[in-house]
């Protein structure tokens, strides 16, 4: 009984006037669920060896300068929500070059005299980027594109959008990190659900079946498991890449929320219109994916930080290395840091003292679910970054 009153809230909350009957989906594709789930357990295969050549001194010969000047060509930063906040550093910094030399700004850095109303006691992305445009001007390699292909002020650049044109991948710089890994830091971060499906002027949440659809999610949460499952929230990284936004609301609510199996298609709702979430949409992200400027991985964060510079040049702040956001919400002390770890680690130099233990979640509580959609885009991205990084040593 439960479970049906569920069910209908959540029509309900979907955007339909009525709640009606629908035939229930067809069962379970068992072929497919296990190639999604092989394909995750290679996946991980694949991390653990890059991770494990890093530590045996690939990443200290990507850290090792001296690094190439930097590109004239602007990029543009995809914020995927849970993957690299701290790369903001990295992007204004290498956007900027009045801002790269101030040792004092950084994510994270307490506001500095000359900022103007700070945001609050520690510098965001906002003020980031406020500071970048106040010192930089037009003078700046930010290539900052929504998804009507205009260029958007230096302020929203740091705001999860989608991208939607094609001719702008070569100008995408991304880093992603485990599907499930993502997954579970969006929900022990306050249950994070960023999404649209109008942009209002504000840029930012515009759509009332959305905003219904997102409070009554958020009520129902009854753990990782629930979370992860519920219809829009798989496929983060495909529905970026194809103009939708992380979070999105579906068209068809299946019967039973807690049985969304791996490889399900279905309908959710873009910016402007519906699309169809399924492995040939995931397919055709991997493959954008592939032609970005850059792609970086959190799990190798120190890594790609070097990577990038060692592709499009300027010499590497050792405050790129900070981390931000860690420890927020989560109540498992396996995984938080002390602000005083945490101001410790946010100057640590780079090279081979930048070889620590990342912070992971227990994956135990999803237990076998795989997101499907996302594992593809995944694969995609370990290929990309090891090719990147071969190519890079290959030279030096």
């Amino acid at each position: 009984m439960m479970m049906r009153m569920l069910v209908v809230a959540l029509a309900v909350a979907a955007g339909r006037a009525k709640p009606k009957k629908r035939p229930a989906p067809p069962p379970p594709d068992d072929a497919a669920v296990d190639a999604a789930r092989e394909l995750a357990a290679r996946n991980r295969a694949a991390l653990a060896a890059i991770l494990a050549r890093l530590a045996g001194g690939d990443e200290a010969r990507l850290c090792a300068g001296p690094f190439p000047e930097k590109r004239a060509a602007a990029l543009q930063w995809l914020h995927v929500p849970k993957c690299g906040s701290t790369f903001a550093t990295t992007f204004v910094k290498y956007g900027c070059d009045a801002l790269a030399k101030r040792p004092d700004v950084y994510l994270g850095a307490p506001p500095p005299p000359d900022l103007d109303k700070p945001d609050g006691r520690t510098l965001g992305t906002t003020a980031l980027a406020r500071m970048a445009g106040a010192l930089c001007g037009d003078d700046h390699r930010f290539g900052l594109l929504h998804n009507d292909g205009v260029v958007a002020s230096l302020t929203h650049f740091a705001a999860h959008y989608p991208i939607q044109n094609p001719k702008h991948d070569p100008r995408v710089a991304v880093v992603l990190r485990s599907p499930n890994q993502r997954t579970l830091s969006a929900y022990h971060f306050g249950r994070h659900l960023w999404g649209s499906e109008m942009k209002n002027r504000e840029g930012t949440i515009g759509s009332r079946h959305f905003i219904r659809w997102r409070s009554f999610i958020s009520a129902a949460m009854a753990g990782p498991r629930d979370y992860a499952a519920m219809p829009g929230l798989q496929g983060c990284f495909t529905k970026m890449l194809h103009g939708c936004y992380c979070a999105t609301r579906p068209k068809e609510v299946p019967p039973d929320l807690r049985r969304t199996y791996a490889g399900d298609a279905s309908q959710v709702a873009c910016p402007w219109q519906w699309k169809t979430l399924d492995v040939a949409l995931a397919r055709a992200a991997a493959a954008r994916l592939r032609r970005f400027a850059f792609v970086g991985l959190q799990e190798a964060y120190n890594a790609s930080v070097c990577l990038f510079h060692k592709r499009h040049g300027g010499d590497v702040d050792p405050a790129e290395f900070g981390l931000f956001n860690v420890g927020y919400a989560q109540r498992d002390k396996q995984h938080h840091l002390s602000k005083a770890q945490q101001a410790g680690l946010q100057r640590e130099k780079y090279g081979l003292s930048s070889l620590r233990a990342k912070p992971s979640w227990d994956e135990a509580p999803l237990g076998a679910y795989v997101d499907a959609i996302d594992e593809l885009v995944w694969a995609a991205a370990l290929e990309r970054f090891e090719a990147d990084v071969d190519a890079v040593l290959s030279r030096d």
